[in-house]
C-alpha cells in the first residue's frame, strides 16, 4: 500500500473541510430527512359568481337585518364605483320603499347608494319581516308584474320559489331609469332585490341584467347567513 506524504495528507484534508461543513449545513436545515415533500392542497372551488350556477330554491333565508353581511366589493360592482351614501332601514321605521314612496317598514332593507354620470345609481335588497306563504307570494309576484312600464325577464335564474324577475323603466327626458330587480320566496321568507341607474348610465341591458343577477346573488347568499 503506498504511503501518502504527511504534506499531501494536510492538504487534502485542508481541501476537504470546507466540503464537510457545507454537507453538515444542508443536513441540518433540512432535519437530515429524505423524506419528499407532501403535495400541495388543492385549491378551494372558485365562488360561484351568477345565479344560475345556485340553487337558490333550496336556499334558506333569515328574516332579519343582514346588511353587514353584505360584501363591499359585491356593491362596489353592482354600483360600478363607490358608495357615496347608504339608507339602510329596519322593520318598523319610516323609510323610503320605493321612488316616491315613504311608508312604516315591515321589512329589513338595505340601500346602497353610488354617483353614476347623470345621476344616481341604486342597489337594494329587502326582506320582509312577517313569514310569508306561498300563495301570497303567488300574489306578491303577481302585483309586481303588473307594475307599469315593466317586463318579466323570461330567461333569468331563479329566485327562490316562486320567483319573478323583470326590467322596469320610468320618468322621462334626462331622469328616465331603467331598473332591473329579482324577488322570491326562500323558505318562509319573502327577498327582494333591485339595481337601479339612469337610462343615460346603463351600460346596455345584457350588462345590467349580469350585474343585477350577480348583486342579487350577494344579497341572497348574505340574508343566508
Amino acid at each position: 500500500m503506498p504511503v501518502v506524504p504527511r504534506s499531501v495528507a494536510r492538504s487534502l484534508t485542508r481541501s476537504l473541510a470546507p466540503l464537510a461543513g457545507l454537507v453538515l449545513l444542508v443536513s441540518a436545515c433540512s432535519g437530515g430527512s429524505t423524506e419528499p415533500e407532501s403535495a400541495p392542497s388543492e385549491p378551494p372551488s372558485p365562488e360561484p359568481t351568477s345565479l344560475a350556477e345556485v340553487d337558490t330554491t333550496a336556499l334558506g333565508v333569515v328574516r332579519t337585518a343582514f346588511c353587514d353581511s353584505i360584501e363591499s366589493e359585491q356593491v362596489e360592482a353592482a354600483l360600478g364605483g363607490t358608495v357615496s351614501d347608504t339608507e339602510h332601514y329596519a322593520n318598523g321605521e319610516r323609510a323610503t320603499l320605493a321612488p316616491g314612496v315613504t311608508d312604516v317598514a315591515h321589512e329589513n332593507g338595505c340601500v346602497f347608494v353610488g354617483e353614476g354620470d347623470t345621476g344616481d345609481v341604486v342597489a337594494r335588497t329587502w326582506v320582509f319581516v312577517p313569514p310569508v306563504t306561498t300563495d301570497e307570494a303567488e300574489t306578491l309576484a303577481e302585483a309586481a308584474r303588473g307594475t307599469d312600464g315593466c317586463e318579466a325577464l323570461g330567461d333569468a335564474a331563479a329566485y327562490g320559489e316562486p320567483t319573478l324577475a323583470q326590467v322596469c323603466r320610468a320618468g322621462k327626458g334626462r331622469a328616465r331609469t331603467v331598473e332591473v330587480s329579482y324577488r322570491g320566496l326562500f323558505g318562509d321568507a319573502w327577498l327582494a332585490c333591485s339595481l337601479r341607474m339612469p337610462v343615460a348610465d346603463s351600460p346596455g341591458r345584457q350588462e345590467l341584467v349580469a350585474r343585477t343577477d350577480a348583486w342579487c346573488l350577494e344579497a341572497a347568499s348574505a340574508a343566508a347567513t
